[in-house]
């Protein structure tokens, strides 16, 4: 079985790379993903801000599911605001022919570093939307895709926690803030709840 599952594996990477040469006989002028996320990136960006806040880090293929996705590229993105600083993931996604097929964390124009608004000045524009007692507050620049109502944002945004229990409690709630870090404007407020059962 060992032997077995050994062979499977080298037949997997076999076929991966297989699929990595392929469109360099079919499509001879199509630039590798690696190639075309740099330009994807610095296109969204610029060049300069690409060089100042963008790493990449590994480029990865997919061996089991190739027809769902075959090569992801992934970068480093560094944001700093004040005494605040991230590293948050920008994975871009290529088919067997070197399409793209989609982008995670990919920032673009009007919402790109400088950012006005600091960590505590979120905080506290946040506060204006708590009432009750909370008894800690986290607050961090993450990648929002969508609200939880399904709005579409992808951007970069403050999220704001105020939690009424500690936040590693096996349940509890807090109330999840979004807070604009250009203008400060709080696109949702809502309080959510969580439970583990042990």
């Amino acid at each position: 079985m060992t032997n077995a599952t050994g062979k499977l594996g080298r037949f997997s990477e076999t076929v991966t790379m297989a699929y990595l040469i392929i469109p360099l006989i079919t499509h001879p002028t199509a630039a590798p993903p690696e190639e075309q996320v740099r330009a994807i990136i610095v296109e969204a960006v610029g060049e300069e801000y690409f060089e100042r806040y963008f790493e990449v880090v590994f480029a990865q293929y997919n061996e089991y599911k190739p027809d769902k996705w075959l090569t992801a590229v992934t970068y480093f993105y560094y944001i700093q605001v004040d005494d605040y600083t991230a590293k948050r993931e920008v994975v871009l996604h290529f088919d067997k022919e070197y399409n793209l097929l989609s982008t995670s964390g990919l920032p673009r124009k009007g919402n790109l570093m400088p950012y006005d608004i600091t960590r505590d000045q979120a905080i506290e524009i946040a506060s204006s939307n708590v009432s009750r007692r909370y008894v800690e507050v986290g607050a961090d620049i993450c990648f929002i895709r969508k609200m939880r109502d399904g709005t579409h944002l992808d951007l970069y945004l403050w999220v704001v926690h105020f939690y009424y229990v500690p936040r590693d409690s096996r349940s509890g709630s807090a109330t999840h803030i979004l807070v604009d870090p250009i203008s400060g404007e709080i696109l949702s407020a809502e309080e959510i709840g969580w439970s583990s059962i042990s």
